[in-house]
């Protein structure tokens, strides 16, 4: 017998979104993505889904993004009263007759067998932003090929450089913007501590440019201003602070400093053992510690209201990361009033104010202009994939590639105040557009090997998309401030990728699914199982790929937009 399962008690916006997803789900729209601030309440709004899914009879999955996410997930359902059980090897709360289950997917993936007799109708893809990951995005492909509704969270609907997300979702679902939630009291005013813009002045002219090794320094890209601790001690002293910090020599300098002026700090990098990590969330979610300092660990799924006070010491380039960063310490707690950002970066002038309105959408935003001095995440030069700053070689185990050595992995701290990012009728703060000058500047300051590459890449995109000729060329353009030449158009057109994916397709050779395959010139793309040569096709028509397979290719019709209505609710 089912345990049975409870909905939870939703808001009026929840409510609201959640009705805008069904519309969706009836009209066969799914994947639908579903976006909200940190501690708006996706976990809710998610239960409340798989609790009406059971209620029609529906089995549902929640999927984390990681295993150490499991069992946070699985307790935001208790607290939403959903029973369930967890897919995972000797978990204390396995329970496989339950139609809502909770995995990871790293679970998943591991056993091969794990969905064989569980075929949920609807799936709660947690941290959607990285669900085009390779491993995550093949999961849910197989979900939504087996007839699943996928129901995509997220606060930042982007990939870390503003690439949108509808290669794989169709639809997407805004709840509420941050400021709204702040305005109305279901999150915490941001205070908002930044070093003054910097001034072009004093910048060398050499050949009529701006001499690019002056304008990294003046812009600030890889300084740290003002002391960290100081700065803490006067402005944030007994508030649970998060540190955000990059490469992990500048991160234990930085808790080091906390520990010498005696202010109990912890310590987090990719390297901490899973045991040690649960003790210094507990510590610092306990108020025992009151800062920890990380390296890109507590950007993912970490729940701590009591944080009031977020530092950054890791300069970044993804305005994703950056509200992810931000987001941490958004949520209400007893006495807490507000949350205090000390940006000794100045992402602040990357990326404006947190809780600027954004326009969301599936195609994604503009990327922030990209200087090579910045070290954010590091994108390898063979599967165009993001790492973390800090590893030595791609953190995909299918590539591995070796990252170049940078020439100084070390930030420079220098002397400097930070300053309120707030007029006096406290209204928003935007990040002043860079000049002409200034963009041509950090421009020639890229290499163009880089430039070439990544226009070779907005090729790629405007031929599967089938967007017109010259939008590569004015992103180019819009990104760099200076046009490309025929040579380096011509280069990029005759540059071979590595491998890429086309969501959706199948190889008509081989059967292969969610075709991975490698870029030959300019005019075909080639299949890396078989290596049989393919016409390059939208990737909403890529199941087409096997038109002439007969019956195998009208199986795949139902995925597409001219499906039937679905005459019954799903959840």
């Amino acid at each position: 017998m089912h345990a049975t399962s409870t909905a939870p008690v939703l808001r009026s916006f929840q409510a609201r979104a959640l009705d805008e997803a069904r519309s969706f789900d009836r009209a066969n729209q799914a994947p639908i993505l579903m976006v909200a601030p940190t501690g708006a309440g996706k976990t809710v709004m998610g239960a409340a889904a798989m609790a009406g899914a059971a209620a029609h009879g529906f089995e549902s999955l929640f999927l984390a993004r990681r295993i150490e996410l499991v069992d946070q997930a699985s307790g935001k359902l208790d607290a939403a009263g959903l029973d369930h059980g967890v897919i995972q090897a000797d978990h204390w709360r396995r329970r496989p007759d339950l139609p809502c289950q909770v995995a990871s997917v790293q679970t998943l993936l591991a056993r091969k067998g794990a969905l064989a007799h569980f075929r949920p109708r609807l799936v709660i893809a947690d941290e959607a932003h990285e669900s085009l990951a390779p491993g995550y995005l093949s999961i849910l492909t197989q979900l939504r090929d087996q007839g699943a509704t996928i129901l995509g969270l997220t606060a930042t609907p982007y990939l870390l450089d503003g690439t949108g997300l509808g290669s794989f979702y169709r639809s997407i679902v805004v709840t509420k913007q941050l400021h709204e939630l702040i305005s109305e009291g279901y999150l915490v005013p941001i205070d908002y501590r930044a070093p003054e813009k910097p001034s072009l002045a004093g910048v060398r002219v050499v050949r009529g440019e701006f001499r690019a090794s002056d304008v990294e320094l003046i812009m600030g890209k890889r300084i740290v201003v003002g002391n960290i601790v100081e700065h803490w001690l006067a402005l944030a002293r007994g508030r649970t602070t998060a540190v955000f910090a990059d490469g992990k020599a500048n991160a234990r300098k930085i808790c080091d400093a906390f520990l010498e002026a005696g202010i109990a700090a912890e310590y987090l990098d990719d390297q901490t053992p899973s045991k040690e990590r649960k003790e210094v969330h507990r510590r610092i979610s306990s108020g025992e510690s009151l800062v920890v300092v990380n390296i890109g660990i507590l950007t993912l799924g970490w729940d701590c209201p009591r944080v009031s006070c977020v530092v950054l010491a890791r300069p970044t380039l993804s305005r994703s990361l950056f509200r992810q960063m931000i987001g941490r310490g958004t949520r209400l707690y007893p006495g807490k009033r507000d949350l205090l950002v000390l940006d000794h970066v100045g992402n602040f002038w990357r990326h404006g104010y947190p809780d600027a309105p954004e326009e969301f959408s599936l195609a994604g935003i503009e990327r922030t202009k990209r200087s090579s001095s910045v070290v954010s995440d590091r994108v390898c030069l063979k599967c165009y994939r993001p790492s973390p700053p800090h590893l030595q070689i791609c953190k995909y185990p299918d590539c591995g590639e070796p990252f170049p050595p940078p020439e100084d992995d070390s930030l420079t701290f220098v002397d400097g105040e930070l300053v309120t990012m707030r007029r006096p009728d406290g209204s928003i703060v935007e990040p002043p557009k860079p000049t002409e000058e200034e963009l041509r500047a950090m421009a020639e300051a890229i290499p163009e090997k880089i430039r070439t590459q990544q226009l070779a890449r907005w090729m790629v995109d405007a031929r599967l998309n089938g967007w017109k000729r010259g939008y590569p060329f004015a992103r180019y353009k819009a990104a760099y401030g200076i046009e490309a030449d025929l040579d380096i158009r011509s280069e990029a057109a005759a540059m071979k990728f590595p491998r890429f994916l086309v969501t959706g397709g199948d190889c008509r050779h081989c059967g292969s699914i969610d075709l991975d395959v490698t870029r030959n010139g300019s005019d075909s793309i080639v299949c890396r199982p078989c290596g049989r040569g393919l016409a390059w096709l939208q990737p909403e028509y890529a199941v087409f790929l096997h038109e002439d397979q007969g019956e195998k290719a009208q199986q795949t019709l139902p995925l597409l937009s001219t499906q039937t209505p679905n005459a019954a609710p799903l959840f």
